[in-house]
Formats: C-alpha cells, sequence, structure tokens
C-alpha cells in the first residue's frame, strides 16, 4: 500500500535524523486505534479469562487487534496502540462516545483504525433473555447431565431469540442509524488514517436452524457495512470475517462452543482470532 511505503520511508529517515533521547523510546511505528466491542477486546481468547473483569488489557493478549499490532510493530518498528474497544458494546454506545471528544486525542493523527461493532446489537437481546426465559440457565446446567448441556442450552437460546424478535428488528434499526455517524467520525477524527471494519459473521455455525434465524438480522447489517456508496465516501476496506468463517465452518473450531457461559460463548477463539488477524494483515499489504 502507497501509504504504508511512504510510511516505511519516513522512518527510515526519521531513524538518521532523530536525537539519541528520542531513539531511546519514543514511538516510531504507527500509531493504531481499535475501537468495538468484545470481538476487538478478544473476549474469549485463552489468556482473556484470567483479566476478566478488570478491563486492564495487557501486552500479548491473543486477540485479533493485539496480533495485527504485534504484526505491525514487526513491520513498521514500535508505535502506539489504543484499544479503546468495550465488552458489550453497542453501535449506539460507540455512536455516543464518538459524539464526544473523548476519542479525539486517540484518533487524531492515527494511521490505522479497525472497527468491530454491531454483533451486541443482535447477540445481547438475546443473551440477556436467554437467562430468564423458561427456566433459569443456572437451573438448567444443574438439572441437565453434562452430556446434554449443549443440546438443551441452544434449544434455550433459540426460545430466547424467538421471543427477542421485536427487540432484535428495533437494534437492526438503530445501527442502521448509527453507522452512518460512527463511521463519519472516526474518518473526521482520523483524518487521513486507513480503516477496517469488520463484518458480521454468523456464530451458529453448526446449527442449521439457528443460523438461519440470525441470518435474517446479519445480513441487513453487513449490507449497510459493505455499502458501496459509503465505502466510496469514507474510504474504509471491509474485512469479510463472515465471509471465512462461513467457507470453514465449524470443522476448523474458529468459536467457542461452551454454552454454559453466554458471555463468552460464540466468540472467536485463538484460532478463530488468529484467522480474522490474518485477513487485517492481507488488506494491509
Amino acid at each position: 500500500m502507497k501509504k504504508f511505503r511512504i510510511v516505511a520511508l519516513l522512518l527510515i529517515l526519521s531513524l538518521l535524523l532523530m536525537p539519541g533521547a528520542a531513539l531511546a523510546g519514543e514511538p516510531v511505528g504507527l500509531k493504531y486505534v481499535a475501537l468495538g466491542d468484545s470481538i476487538a477486546y478478544g473476549h474469549g481468547a485463552t489468556e482473556f479469562s484470567s483479566y476478566w473483569p478488570s478491563y486492564a488489557i495487557p501486552p500479548g493478549m491473543n486477540g485479533y487487534t493485539d496480533m495485527f499490532n504485534k504484526h505491525m510493530t514487526e513491520m513498521y518498528g514500535v508505535g502506539m496502540y489504543h484499544n479503546l474497544s468495550y465488552p458489550g458494546a453497542t453501535s449506539t454506545m460507540l455512536r455516543g462516545a464518538l459524539m464526544t471528544v473523548a476519542y479525539d486525542v486517540y484518533l487524531d493523527d492515527a494511521d490505522v483504525v479497525t472497527i468491530s461493532i454491531g454483533g451486541n446489537d443482535i447477540l445481547a437481546p438475546v443473551v440477556t433473555l436467554a437467562g430468564t426465559i423458561g427456566v433459569d440457565q443456572a437451573y438448567l446446567v444443574a438439572a441437565t447431565p453434562r452430556e446434554d448441556w449443549d443440546t438443551t442450552l441452544l434449544s434455550h437460546v433459540y426460545s430466547a431469540a424467538l421471543a427477542t424478535e421485536t427487540a432484535l428488528t428495533n437494534n437492526m434499526g438503530a445501527f442502521a442509524g448509527n453507522w452512518g455517524d460512527i463511521i463519519g467520525a472516526v474518518y473526521a477524527k482520523s483524518d487521513a488514517a486507513v480503516i477496517y471494519v469488520n463484518n458480521l459473521y454468523n456464530p451458529f455455525l453448526d446449527d442449521e436452524v439457528l443460523y438461519a434465524f440470525a441470518e435474517q438480522f446479519i445480513s441487513p447489517i453487513n449490507d449497510i457495512i459493505e455499502n458501496p456508496v459509503a465505502i466510496g465516501i469514507y474510504g474504509y476496506q471491509v474485512v469479510d470475517v463472515k465471509g471465512v468463517f462461513d467457507e470453514i465452518g465449524d470443522k476448523n473450531n474458529p468459536l467457542v462452543h461452551d454454552l454454559t457461559d453466554l458471555t463468552v460463548a460464540l466468540h472467536p477463539t485463538d484460532r478463530g482470532y488468529k484467522t480474522i488477524s490474518r485477513l487485517h494483515k492481507k488488506l494491509l499489504q
């Protein structure tokens, strides 16, 4: 990419011209800002559970943003990495933050911005209701043989999804209203940054009924993200997470399947996060 070739040349010149103090520790690589939800945060990665819910992201996490930052560090040198994502964030929450000056200092002069948002607009109502509809989730686990947990809980989630269809439809409409403000604010605040946006994957790769149900909400949101007019105006690139996850299916275990903890279930595994990171690396080249 032309911009990154220019950055590389500038880094070489800066190393020759900078005083010793700057060489000692000031960032010389790219400024990277990660925005979004638990996917951007790394929820579900093996190193995540020992830190949750402190929200203190340590170095060396296995989320896709951490892997992508490591890759850019190897390519361009140590820069600045700001992960502003938050587990549970919806498009309304991200829009609200961007409508203030809270993120301005991070987005100013950013070289790369990644965005993962919209999953909670769909999944959050299901997860919230799943714990209360019919029988409490904890009771289900206690009253069901271990070998039947996944099947029983999957049925529980499906019932919740049906009962929450109205909320899902409303949230899908909210995303349509929020997306223009989100991408417009990121574009304006980060100036010339390269912006990568994940589309939404369907987490029910192993269940045809739930996959079809979720698809009726995921597809319209992806249509909004992938809108060629918006892409033309704001110049962002879509990271086709859904296409790749659909292609590899459930055989490579890209998602967490333990449904006993619905706050982690259906998030990427380490392998899934590595796949998302590779997609970003491919676009960066």
